[in-house]
């Protein structure tokens, strides 16, 4: 009868692969995470062997995608000098406008407060509106927080290290 964890490396190097993998997740991240929220989101899940088989997924915020390859906008042209931020993104704005009330936080946590020439702040109403509107018409810009960091650690050293390390505890096992 075999112990309890028969693939020491193979599990060593799938959780380090694991935890590098959400560390470059967040890293990339940094520069356009206002709030926090999605860096915080980013968990790995236990790591399982079974049937040959192993597995562990990364699990984070719903909207992760779209922050990973953007968002298309609906009509660049229609903004003077506008320019599609995301072309290549299977996501697109359609006839909806993101709600210009959403952005209020944002521009908050980053610092983004209109002010007179007096140096009074004036409502920020105006300021979200053109915001949202020029995101619905531009769309947003990729991050490619996700896709840089799996093609930084699932390269085909790691997989080949990766088999090495299992036919190695397989060997192992059938000698016990």
């Amino acid at each position: 009868m075999a112990k309890k964890n028969t693939y020491p490396r193979t599990m060593a190097m799938i959780t380090q692969f694991r935890n590098e993998l959400i560390a470059e997740m967040k890293k990339n991240l940094q520069p356009s995470n206002a709030s926090g929220r999605l860096s915080d989101s980013i968990k790995g899940t236990p790591i399982t062997i079974a049937n040959d088989k192993v597995s562990f997924s990364v699990e984070m915020e719903d909207y992760a995608d779209f922050v990973d390859k953007g968002v298309k906008g609906s009509n660049p042209s229609a903004m003077k000098n506008g320019v599609q931020k995301a072309p290549n993104s299977p996501y697109s704005y359609k006839d909806k406008m993101p709600p210009p009330k959403a952005l209020d936080s944002w521009t908050i946590r980053r610092g983004v407060a209109p002010r007179d020439e007096k140096g009074r702040f004036l409502p920020r109403k105006s300021m979200r509106f053109a915001i949202a509107r020029s995101i619905f018409y531009q769309g947003l810009r990729p991050t490619f927080f996700l896709t840089k960091a799996y093609k930084k650690y699932l390269t085909p050293q790691f997989e080949l290290d990766l088999m090495l390390a299992y036919s190695r505890d397989i060997e192992e096992n059938l000698r016990q």
